[in-house]
C-alpha cells in the first residue's frame, strides 16, 4: 500500500474543562464498545495535550422523528473558551431495527440548535452517522453510513455562529430528525483498529483486514478520544491513510497531525474503506449513487468547514 494525505481533513481537537483524568466524568460507556467492520475503541496512553480553556458540556436532545428506528445516546458540545464561536457536537446514535440501515442521516429541515431566545445563529449542514461499511443491493456500492440491528455509530459535526458570537455557552439544546434510505449487508472486508500510539502531536493508528476480502481506501474516517471516564474529548479525521487495495491479513496505519488542545486515554476510531471492484455494476441504481456522491459530498464539506475553522484559530 502507498501512503497519501487525502484532502479535505484535518484533526479537529477539543477539550473537556475536567481534564484528562475524567474526574467528574460520566459513564463508561459513552462511546461503543463494539468492534465492527471499520472501527474499535481502542487505548494507546495519552494522545494530545490537555489544556485548561477546553470546555464540554451535555446538551439536551429532542429526536422529533426516526425513534421508531433509532435511540440518541448523550449528546455534547465541546469548545475552546478562547473562540467559544465555534463548538463541536457528537452523539452516539443506535440502530433499533433487525436490518443494517444505510445513509442513516438528520432528516434535512429538522436540525436545529436551540437558545433560550430562539434558534442560534447557525448554518446547519444535515450530519450522516459515521459507523460500519454496508454493501448495497444490487449495485455493490459501499458506505460508512450504515448502522447494523442493534448497532451504535456516531454522529460527528461542528458548527460556527454566523455572527462570531458565543455558540457553546448559549446553546441549550437540540433537535434533529433521523432517517435512512437503503439497507444494506456487510461486505467481506474488515478493517478493524488494533491501537494507537502518539508521538509529538501526530496520532497514528494502526489497523488490520481482520476480514475475509480486500478493501480499497479512498476516504478519511474520523476518530474521537476519551478521557478514563469514558466521555469524549476531541475529535478529529485521520487525514493520512494507505491508498489502494488492503488485502486479508494485511496491516497498516493511519495518522492525524492535530493542534496540541486536546487530550484523551482511548480512542474510538474509524477505518472507512469502499469496494475493492475497480467499477461498478453495470445498470446501476441512479438513486443509490446519488445517495453515496451525497454522503461524500457531506464528508467533503465538513473537512472544509474542519480546516477553515482551524486556521481561523490558529490566527487568534
Amino acid at each position: 500500500m502507498e501512503r497519501r494525505r487525502l484532502t479535505l481533513g484535518g484533526a479537529l481537537l477539543a477539550m473537556t474543562a475536567v481534564g484528562c483524568d475524567g474526574s467528574g466524568a460520566g459513564p463508561a460507556a459513552w462511546a461503543p464498545t463494539a468492534t465492527t467492520n471499520d472501527s474499535a475503541t481502542i487505548s494507546g496512553g495519552m494522545a494530545g495535550t490537555c489544556s485548561p480553556t477546553m470546555l464540554r458540556k451535555k446538551v439536551p436532545l429532542t429526536l422529533s422523528a426516526g425513534g421508531d428506528q433509532f435511540a440518541l445516546g448523550d449528546g455534547y458540545l465541546l469548545a475552546d473558551s478562547l473562540a467559544a464561536d465555534y463548538a463541536y457536537f457528537v452523539v452516539p446514535v443506535r440502530n433499533l431495527g433487525s436490518t443494517m440501515h444505510c445513509f442513516v442521516a438528520i432528516t434535512g429541515g429538522s436540525y436545529q440548535w436551540n437558545t433560550a431566545s430562539g434558534s442560534a445563529p447557525v448554518s446547519l449542514m444535515s450530519p450522516y452517522v459515521t459507523g460500519s461499511v454496508g454493501e448495497l443491493s444490487p449495485s455493490g456500492l459501499y458506505s460508512a453510513t450504515c448502522l447494523a440491528p442493534g448497532e451504535t455509530g456516531i454522529l460527528f459535526d461542528i458548527e460556527m455562529s454566523t455572527d462570531q458570537s458565543d455558540l457553546f455557552t448559549p446553546t441549550i439544546g437540540i433537535a434533529m430528525a433521523l432517517s435512512t434510505l437503503f439497507d444494506g449487508t456487510p461486505p467481506p472486508a474488515a478493517l478493524a483498529p488494533q491501537s494507537y500510539t502518539d508521538a509529538g502531536g501526530l496520532l497514528t493508528v494502526a489497523f488490520k483486514n481482520v476480514g475475509t476480502g480486500q478493501a480499497n481506501i479512498d476516504m478519511m474516517g474520523p476518530y474521537v478520544l476519551l478521557d478514563s471516564g469514558g466521555l469524549p474529548t476531541a475529535w478529529g479525521f485521520l487525514e493520512e491513510m494507505p491508498s489502494g487495495l488492503v488485502d486479508v491479513g494485511e496491516s497498516g496505519t493511519a495518522t492525524a497531525n492535530y493542534d496540541p488542545i486536546g487530550c484523551g486515554v482511548s480512542a474510538r476510531a474509524y477505518i472507512v474503506f469502499d469496494s475493492p471492484a475497480a467499477t461498478v455494476a453495470a445498470g446501476l441504481d441512479p438513486t443509490q449513487m446519488a445517495a453515496v456522491q451525497a454522503a461524500r459530498a457531506w464528508r467533503s464539506g465538513l473537512g472544509a468547514k474542519l480546516s477553515s475553522i482551524r486556521a481561523a484559530h490558529r490566527g487568534r
